[in-house]
C-alpha cells in the first residue's frame, strides 16, 4: 500500500477529528438525558407508599410554561397525583428511549 500523501493525511486527521467532536456531543446530550432521568425517578420514588392518586398534591405540581405570553397567564399547573403520575411515566420510557438511541450513535 502506498504512503498516504501530506494532503491526505490531514483531510483522514480532520475526519477524525469531527468524528470525535460529534461523539463528544452525543456524549454531552447523553448525560443531559441521564440527569433528567435521575430527576424523573426521583420525583417518582418521594411519593412513597403512601401516595394515593385521586388526591391532589399540595407540595408538587407539574408546571408547563409558555414563554412566548407576556400575561400572567402562561402556564398550566396540574397538581392530581394520577396525571402527574401518568406524564411522568411517559417521560420516563421516552427519555431511556432516547439514551438508548444516543448509546446506540455514540458506539457506532
Amino acid at each position: 500500500k502506498p504512503k498516504a500523501t501530506l494532503a491526505e493525511t490531514k483531510k483522514m486527521l480532520e475526519d477524525q477529528i469531527t468524528m470525535f467532536r460529534q461523539k463528544a456531543k452525543l456524549i454531552g446530550n447523553r448525560e443531559k438525558f441521564e440527569v433528567i432521568r435521575e430527576e424523573l425517578l426521583d420525583y417518582i420514588k418521594e411519593q412513597g407508599s403512601d401516595f394515593n392518586s385521586t388526591l391532589d398534591s399540595h407540595n408538587l405540581k407539574l408546571v408547563l410554561l409558555d414563554n412566548r405570553k407576556y400575561s400572567g397567564d402562561n402556564k398550566i399547573q396540574i397538581a392530581n397525583n394520577a396525571v402527574i403520575n401518568d406524564i411522568l411515566g411517559i417521560l420516563l420510557v421516552r427519555v431511556n428511549q432516547r439514551i438508548a438511541e444516543l448509546e446506540l450513535e455514540i458506539i457506532s
